[in-house]
């Protein structure tokens, strides 16, 4: 038993550190030859005539006014879940529709492999980008903000809103929907959306109203099944070192 419980030790160290080396890796940005093609194209926008229509999420009424058809195909960078404990406005205001914000980019900032020198972060309704120390300036200077857009994703369909919670970083993405403003509660809650891409600022997100959604081609599968196997054998080792913890002594007690 004495042996068999060192084994089971070491198998919990050796998952931790395959664990914190997957977890470095899982989310790392693909190079460029592993980028699709469909993600060198801009995105392409229409001037539409839909009339406003209503969606219901949890028992709430919201009005959804299409302004532009919009198709995107793009790399994520970073995102953010407005389903997560931590995020306090969505629920405060009722805003169960916006499932999930992702930022995005494409075109020139795939081309030209600026990406790889950019570091980028999500916030509620943010996605911030910045030059990594280690990065050579010319680089970062070849990064166009025109080619990078951050985007409230809305929708009633439960398909697309499950699909959605599982993009992760380095994702390759197809968007079909309708760059929309949308509201509840009579108008107390309005939110809007920027048509287009040359803004910055407060208001430069993109709002759509998701018809169509598909990952194109997933990040670093390998690294994503390593670190979910990693941290099942974590979980289970630990729960057998606990168990016998507390019944070893008890046993052997019982022996003597």
């Amino acid at each position: 038993m004495f042996e068999y419980i060192q084994i089971v030790k070491k198998v919990f160290l050796f998952s931790i550190l395959v664990f914190l080396v997957s977890l470095l890796n899982k989310n790392s940005l693909p190079e460029k030859r592993s980028i699709l093609t469909a993600l060198y194209q801009d995105p392409i926008q229409e001037k539409i005539s839909k009339p406003p229509f209503l969606v219901r999420v949890k028992n709430k009424q919201f009005t959804v006014v299409p302004l532009y058809s919009y198709e995107l195909s793009g790399l994520v960078v970073s995102h953010h879940d407005t389903f997560a404990w931590y995020d306090y406005y969505h629920r405060a205001w009722g805003d169960f529709l916006n499932i999930r914000d992702i930022c995005v980019i494409w075109g020139e900032n795939i081309k030209n492999e600026s990406y790889q020198a950019m570091k980028f972060k999500s916030g509620s309704w943010t996605c911030w980008y910045s030059c990594q120390s280690r990065a050579k300036s010319n680089d970062c200077r070849s990064f166009k903000n025109e080619c990078l857009s951050n985007n409230h994703l809305i929708t009633a369909d439960k398909k697309i809103r499950r699909d959605l919670r599982r993009v992760n970083r380095g994702d390759q993405v197809y968007i079909k929907g309708y760059l929309s403003k949308y509201s509840h509660g009579g108008g107390d809650y309005f939110r809007g959306t920027s048509t287009t891409r040359t803004d910055r600022g407060n208001g430069a997100c993109e709002t759509i109203y998701i018809t169509d959604f598909k990952i194109l081609k997933r990040a670093n599968p390998i690294w994503f099944f390593i670190y979910g196997s990693s941290k099942l054998v974590m979980i289970v080792s630990l729960l057998i070192i606990i168990v016998e913890f507390f019944i070893g002594p008890a046993k052997f007690r019982g022996e003597f």
